[in-house]
């Protein structure tokens, strides 16, 4: 299932950036239906990717002791980032592209610290899919504008809201995933 899952949510992610299909899909099924069957797969995907993952698969590297440690001083700047995302300030304005780069920070994060198979397919995926976006949407001149004005209270928005959205995860994360990031503190 772990497999499985992986192919369907990257699948339907680099078809959805593959525009001339993407375009033609579009124009059979509509905006809408499109989107939705977009978000339908990618959360079977998901759902799939987390029922199988097994963190006791075939371990490859030893973490990265330096990343393992400070790990939680690169999670924030990941969730603050993807939070910049959907706000008009600028942050989002200076990065460009802020929900790849902190789904990047995110992935190579977790990359460093979980040397098994699974996580490797995973954050491996993530991060491969990341640097093909960024490079994808920058080839093609797609940046968010920066000509309209901003107020700064958005700012403060994407980094209150990414901060309170780290540390829920942060607390919830053994129970939603099994593994306690405090076991980095402790190590």
């Amino acid at each position: 299932m772990f497999y499985l899952g992986l192919i369907l949510f990257f699948c339907t992610h680099l078809f959805a950036s593959l525009t001339g299909l993407r375009a033609g899909l579009v124009a059979a099924l509509g905006e809408k239906s499109y989107k939705l069957g977009f978000v339908l797969l990618s959360v079977a995907g998901l759902v799939l990717v987390c029922i199988g993952y097994n963190p006791q698969s075939a371990t490859f590297y030893q973490p990265v002791l330096f990343v393992y440690k400070t790990a939680h001083m690169y999670m924030p700047l990941a969730f603050v980032l993807v939070a910049s995302a959907h706000m008009p300030c600028h942050i989002k304005q200076w990065v460009k592209h802020p929900m790849l780069t902190g789904m990047l920070v995110w992935s190579l994060t977790h990359l460093a610290v979980n040397p098994d198979l699974h996580s490797v397919l995973l954050f491996g995926g993530f991060a491969l899919y990341s640097l093909y976006a960024l490079v994808s949407a920058l080839a093609r001149g797609k940046t968010i504008p920066n000509k309209k004005p901003v107020a700064w209270k958005y700012d403060l928005f994407a980094v209150l809201g990414g901060l309170v959205a780290y540390a829920l995860l942060f607390g919830l994360h053994n129970w939603l995933f099994g593994v306690s990031p405090m076991l980095l503190h402790a190590g």
